[in-house]
């Protein structure tokens, strides 16, 4: 496997609240794949895994009620298992009630995603 470099003409990165939950689901599932078949991920996987853009600016796929949202919510909750799903949950929480930033939560050394 070889590292992954970012190739500008083709960003993994998308606009918009929506497009960016996709892309981590999309990296999620795949994620989920290799950890099951115990393997590397090829290049055009590593491009999936780099749109992975965290959950700071998708706090509404957390909640139940949030308008427009109720879809995604119940997608999240069906592809994570409870405890990934709740924390998940109470670490954006946590850096929206304490102020922290994405990247201070980075620098603490907390996962993100799978042990």
């Amino acid at each position: 496997m070889a590292n992954y470099r970012f190739q500008a003409e083709q960003s993994p990165y998308v606009s918009g609240l929506k497009s960016k939950y996709k892309r981590n689901v999309e990296a999620i599932r795949l994620l989920k794949q290799l950890e099951s078949a115990q393997r590397q991920a090829t290049t055009d996987e590593q491009h999936v895994l780099a749109g992975y853009v965290g959950w700071g600016g998708l706090a509404n796929t957390f909640h139940p009620t949030a308008s427009g949202w109720e879809t995604e919510y119940a997608e999240l909750k069906q592809l994570l298992d409870e405890n990934k799903y709740d924390g998940f949950f109470v670490r954006i929480f946590n850096i929206q009630q304490n102020g922290a930033s994405s990247s201070q939560f980075l620098l603490s050394g907390q996962p993100l995603c799978f042990s």
